[in-house]
């Protein structure tokens, strides 16, 4: 399995970009997630699409086994690599489903369609998965809104959301709040909400990633010296930025007009906030503006790490510890862990 043997992020895009070079098939990051991870798989999953299409299904199973009620992870597009960083934590016995979008061209963030339109989908395809609650759901940044109000709408239909879990979104409310705070100019809001920032912080904590698979040898592994291996890497970056554009990879833009857009009913759901000193600063609010939408309890957790990089290794672990030990007591029918 890639890996079991040490594979990570930036090696796994690099090595679906090959294939699709090499074989004029794409394979989709949640396809490898979800099951071909090893040579065998990816072979077939070539000679597969090679007859036909492949479905574009809206659930991807990242742990599909386990005996614990599955948690259910909401993302904003279709890629859920980042998810594999928390399934150690949360434990082999709990299955996690991540909740993706529709297939799309273009953009990352689709704008045509009516955000009432995805999120409807998103419930239907949770619903046949799972028929009836309790629910457990998380989501990070715009797929963190999204999972609020997948909650909402749970809660409107009868069933229990026992546990909802957002990892540095900030509220709609407080966003468009924001938004108004500066002139209309898309550059000048865009320079107040500090993305330029986030972007910049991104690039780091992919080079902190690449530095320690340097540092456990895996440029010998690749015969490579690390500064020949640090120039490959940017050669790779400047063409996954390429295939980005072309394909209408990870958008900011869109992610911020489909966030804008959203207009969360408050609900009473146990919500469990993980925060970056970054976005509470960008904010100007401890919990990003659901203390004045939501209306059951919030309990609060500042993290390391900024608004793209804890996601990611080093600072990935201490959220999902914290976010493990809280689902685990909930799931238990114990109290949510305040740690």
């Amino acid at each position: 399995n890639f890996f079991d043997l040490g594979g990570h992020s930036l090696l796994a895009v690099s090595l679906l970009i090959a294939v699709e070079e090499q074989f004029g098939v794409e394979m989709t990051v949640a396809a490898f997630v979800e099951g071909g991870a090893t040579v065998a798989a990816q072979a077939a999953y070539v000679a597969a699409a090679r007859r036909e299409q492949p479905a574009r299904k809206l659930l991807i199973r990242a742990q599909p086994k386990g005996s614990r009620p599955a948690l259910i992870f909401v993302l904003p597009g279709r890629e859920p690599l980042f998810v594999r960083h928390f399934l150690s934590w949360l434990g082999d016995d709990q299955p996690v489903v991540c909740v993706v979008g529709p297939a799309q061209t273009g953009r990352y963030f689709d704008r045509s369609r009516n955000i009432e339109e995805q999120l409807d989908a998103r419930v239907r395809a949770i619903r046949e998965e799972q028929p009836h609650g309790p629910y457990y759901l998380a989501g990070y940044s715009l797929g963190g809104i999204l999972a609020y109000e997948i909650a909402g709408r749970l809660r409107a239909a009868g069933e229990t959301v026992a546990w909802l879990c957002l990892l540095d979104a900030e509220s709609p409310e407080a966003a468009r709040l924001q938004q108004q705070a500066v002139p209309n100019d898309r550059d000048a809001a865009f320079e107040r909400r500090g993305l330029g920032k986030r972007l910049q912080g991104a690039s780091q904590a992919a080079w902190f990633e690449a530095r320690g698979f340097l540092n456990q040898s895996g440029a010998r592994a690749l015969g490579m010296a690390p500064p020949r291996f640090r120039a490959a890497l940017e050669v790779a970056a400047s063409r996954l930025a390429k295939r980005a554009a072309l394909a209408g990879g990870f958008d900011m833009d869109g992610a911020l007009f489909v966030a804008l857009r959203c207009r969360c009913r408050p609900h009473d759901a146990p919500l469990q906030l993980f925060t970056t000193a970054e976005q509470v600063a960008l904010m100007g609010s401890p919990t990003l503006g659901w203390s004045e939408t939501h209306q059951g309890p919030i309990a609060t957790h500042e993290v390391p790490g900024q608004h793209l990089s804890m996601i990611g290794p080093p600072y990935v672990a201490v959220v999902a510890r914290h976010m493990a030990a809280s689902l685990r007591a909930v799931q238990s029918g114990g109290q949510e862990s305040a740690a």
